[in-house]
């Protein structure tokens, strides 16, 4: 297992207060001592990521555990999820949210997995990926092989400067930014393959959650060691103005308190 001891993520600051109380076993939550952002300090590199702790993989066995532990909270918290599918029309909510946008043009998934949800996009967009693992990827290109799109295998950074500049009409990055250690480096490659009018559509976990603070080291946001950054709102801002973009949409209910997630619209500052 090869690890990495981190800088900070957003500004490469080295000095940094532990968090012992959300750190576990070997892994080592950290806030940065200049800019206060939260990370895991030692995390694995990108092979020994994708070859030791797949996300595939290790998100199903979190959740089995999590549910085995909490079968009462995960069933009122699988009723409420329906509800919100019943009310969406069983559609996802990054699809309504592109729908609501009005947008078209050629997309970009970060992280894309199997490719489902560059399948499901509107009729207008061509859909292209990025993705790490090669299993997944091989899906996902088949999927997008039909509308005129293609998947790269590689990491995020690398995959995003195969395309060209001003590529992009949309880029999503929906819990991937968690996963990504180095996720200033990779929105700055957005920012090159976005058209001038062109939107990031982003989710990523709320680590100022209400519910954070209430469950401690339960809170389903910790998953070690592939959940890599945690964002607050402002943390979340600051990052993404210091790729030089700008946020265009990052209302309240993006970002409700009670919320386990946030998420966020970004483009290419205005002249």
């Amino acid at each position: 297992m090869n690890l990495i001891d981190r800088p900070c993520p957003h500004c490469s600051s080295v000095h940094t207060n532990p968090i012992a109380v959300y750190s576990k076993e070997l892994w080592k939550i950290v806030s940065c001592a200049e800019c206060e952002f939260v990370y895991l300090h030692n995390a694995p590199d990108y092979d020994t990521l994708q070859n030791n702790f797949e996300w595939e993989a290790s998100s199903k066995a979190e959740r089995s555990l999590r549910r085995k532990d909490k079968k009462l909270y995960y069933f009122f918290s699988d009723t409420l999820k329906q509800i919100k599918f019943f009310f969406r029309k069983g559609q996802r909510k990054e699809i309504m949210i592109l729908e609501n946008l009005k947008l078209s043009g050629k997309t970009i998934d970060v992280g894309c997995g199997d490719g489902f949800t560059l399948s499901q996009m509107p009729i207008g967009f061509t859909p292209f990926g990025v993705e790490i693992s090669k299993p997944l990827a091989k899906l996902a290109n088949e999927r997008c092989s039909e509308r005129g799109g293609y998947v790269i295998n590689a990491d995020a950074v690398n995959g995003l400067k195969q395309f060209s500049q001003n590529f992009a009409d949309l880029i999503i990055m929906r819990s991937y930014l968690e996963h990504e250690i180095n996720p200033l480096e990779v929105l700055r490659s957005a920012e090159y393959c976005l058209k001038s009018n062109g939107v990031i559509l982003i989710k990523v976990p709320n680590f100022a959650s209400v519910n954070r603070k209430i469950k401690g080291i339960k809170w389903p946001g910790f998953r070690f060691p592939d959940h890599v950054n945690y964002f607050t709102p402002q943390s979340l801002v600051n990052m993404i103005e210091s790729a030089s973009l700008s946020v265009d949409r990052f209302n309240f209910l993006d970002r409700i308190p009670t919320s386990d997630n946030m998420w966020m619209l970004v483009g290419k500052p205005k002249a």
